[in-house]
């Protein structure tokens, strides 16, 4: 969710390139949904594969829509032409329950309407994203969309000026009445594939200082992908005093889903941070013997709340 800065929306091509600046990040085989009309000035961004059953897909943002009280979304599709169909099934099952504002793919420098029979439905028009109104726009207001880092040890590197966003918002960021509550809460959204703001890591961060919190989103480890994503993109943008927990919970969810290299890039950029850390030697050592999680920890996931699955762990 991200209430600043504004920006102008004229067109598809101005959808197409805003969205990876909301996100933080260049956009490949991916659809992003923007929805509007909860709270005034606030915008969530959604992600998914450009792949994933539309039905399903339309299911979830759905129940995305009725938590946030969202009435308006937007559609910004990247991939190849052949998703189209695919696509056009998903923006015809999400307008059932919302009013789509606009719906676009972007492909190979053209950007191609999927909501209605237009010539930009068919040939497409020709954009460069970052000649864009919006892509100006954003950049003015400091955003950025990275290039995806191709490597483990790229997905595990800090990202400095999302680093410098988060410390920023840390500044004003208190803990919460009840941690736990609120870790809940921001794990269930960026399991309905909504995009963190500035706000929302740095609450993650001061969250995951807090026993109970940071339990919480351990015994929730899983090999599922938002997981994965959450926790890895955390790594990247939180202040090196805030990496640990983060990065330690990135590296489980990439050893559950047998990213090894991924996983051991993430603990040995903690342990670089944190040298001292037994959880990150730990991590390195089993990782690099060819250890499974199953093999270190047994049953996984570890002891829920209520102490009925799997060994004690904690952070």
């Amino acid at each position: 969710m991200t209430t600043t800065p504004l920006i102008t929306l004229r067109s598809g091509p101005d959808l197409l390139a805003a969205v990876p600046y909301l996100v933080g990040h260049r956009l490949t085989d991916t659809v992003a949904v923007l929805l509007y009309g909860g709270a005034p000035g606030q915008v969530h961004v959604a992600t998914a594969p450009i792949d994933a059953d539309p039905e399903r897909l339309a299911e979830r943002i759905t129940a995305t829509i009725d938590r946030l009280g969202a009435t308006e979304v937007a559609v910004a599709a990247y991939g190849p032409q052949p998703t189209r169909p695919r696509l056009g099934a998903f923006v015809a099952h999400l307008s059932g329950h919302a009013l789509v504002r606009a719906a676009f793919l972007a492909d190979s420098g053209r950007s191609y309407c999927l909501t209605c029979p237009c010539p930009e439905a068919t040939d497409g028009v020709e954009f460069d994203p970052q000649a864009t109104a919006a892509a100006c726009e954003a950049t003015v207001a400091g955003l950025v969309a990275s290039p995806t880092p191709a490597t483990p040890e790229g997905l595990a590197a800090p990202d400095p000026v999302l680093q410098a966003r988060t410390a920023a918002a840390l500044a004003h960021t208190v803990m919460p009445d009840d941690p736990a509550v609120a870790m809940r809460y921001l794990l269930d959204g960026a399991a309905d594939g909504l995009t963190l703001t500035d706000d929302q890591a740095a609450r993650i961060a001061v969250l995951l200082t807090d026993h109970a919190a940071r339990d919480l989103a351990l015994h929730g480890v899983s090999d599922a992908r938002w997981q994965r994503d959450l926790w890895l993109h955390l790594t990247r943008r939180l202040p090196d005093a805030y990496l640990r927990p983060a990065g330690i919970l990135a590296a489980l969810c990439a050893w559950t889903r047998d990213e090894t290299a991924l996983a051991l890039a993430v603990a040995h950029r903690v342990h670089q941070v944190f040298p001292a850390d037994p959880i990150a030697r730990g991590l390195i050592t089993a990782i690099a013997a060819g250890a499974s999680v199953t093999d270190v920890v047994g049953t996984w996931p570890p002891t829920d709340t209520t102490g009925t699955t799997g060994p004690e762990v904690s952070l």
